[in-house]
């Protein structure tokens, strides 16, 4: 069976990737094509500067430089 699709215009740019996996879903009567794709790594500069995260701890982030961002909880 093929089936005619649509692509949101803010997943165009994954049409060329290669798929990984696929579910056909119907939820409420409405059929949803679920795809994963396969992209290449991005490349990320280095930098000096770097900002890691508390996951709500005690503070919600932190910076390279020790400003606590948030308040403490």
């Amino acid at each position: 069976m093929s089936l005619s699709f649509t692509i949101p215009h803010f997943s165009e740019r994954y049409h060329v990737c290669q798929a990984a996996t696929a579910d056909l879903v119907s939820r409420n009567g409405t059929w949803w094509l679920h795809v994963v794709a396969s992209v290449s790594e991005p490349v990320v500069e280095r930098h000096q500067d770097v900002i890691g995260v508390d996951l709500g701890l005690i503070r919600p982030a932190v910076t390279s430089t020790q400003q606590f961002l948030g308040t403490r909880h």
